[in-house]
């Protein structure tokens, strides 16, 4: 198994510290554009919570500009190896915490959100992989970009793709917007993401609110295949605000 090479961790947590103190000096509060949002993820053999701030720095607002963002996530899920010659089912718990800057622009009417973050991810294997498993704790980078199309009569197109270096693996997300009103949109989504010993497929689809006074809602469901595993449901529930 490939594990972070010690120069990588220490560029890692030099990068990170950096962030820290970017983020101290430049983000400002702006009353109504800074934006919190939670989230939870459950299905049989997998689960992901989060909790995060964005904070756009001065003289950018929410979906333009230069912004900084925290997170805190927990992530759990299961993959099958082997101990000797015996087959066995893991189980990791991954709590983690990321930094990053990220900056919003517009190419027309597409809407682009390029950041990067520098985080800490604590893997914790039961039973335990001798030799320290597939994967170890370590700092890693993580860069990100969101795309949104919107399109006639108040559909549109959204995409997200992310890459975890220091522990490839990956995580995205597409999906169809189709208006139910003027605060409501639902559609299909397909969400793939994995690593080097699992694969995770989502078929499903999101219904997405936009409340009174700040605050967001979206719910989504559907079917999520994973090599070796057998297929099973997944449920999803988001809550955003913005001050």
């Amino acid at each position: 198994m490939r594990f972070p090479h010690p120069t990588i961790l220490s560029y890692g947590f030099r990068s990170f510290v950096l962030t820290v103190l970017l983020f101290g000096i430049f983000a400002k509060p702006a009353m109504g554009e800074n934006f919190a949002l939670v989230g939870v993820q459950q299905s049989a053999q997998s689960s992901y919570d989060y909790l995060g701030w964005i904070q756009p720095f001065v003289g950018s607002a929410l979906g333009r500009g230069l912004y900084g963002q925290i997170f805190l996530n927990y992530l759990t899920f299961h993959y099958s190896s082997s101990v000797g010659d015996a087959p066995v089912l893991v189980q990791a718990r991954v709590p983690g915490v990321s930094l990053g800057l990220g900056y919003a622009f517009s190419v027309g009417v597409l809407q682009v959100n390029i950041s990067g973050s520098f985080g800490y991810q604590y893997f914790s294997l039961q039973p335990a992989i001798p030799a320290g498993g597939p994967y170890r704790s370590s700092f890693t980078f993580v860069p990100q970009v969101q795309l949104h199309l919107p399109l006639s009569h108040g559909f549109y197109l959204s995409g997200i793709g992310s890459y975890a270096f220091g522990q490839d693996s990956y995580w995205s997300r597409l999906r169809f917007g189709i208006p139910l009103g003027a605060r409501w949109h639902c559609g299909p989504e397909f969400i793939p993401s994995g690593g080097r010993n699992y694969q995770i497929r989502q078929y499903g689809a999101y219904v997405d609110v936009s409340l009174s006074q700040g605050w967001g809602l979206t719910l989504d469901g559907g079917m999520q295949q994973q090599d070796g595993l057998a297929n099973v449901g997944y449920a999803a529930l988001s809550l955003s605000k913005t001050f």
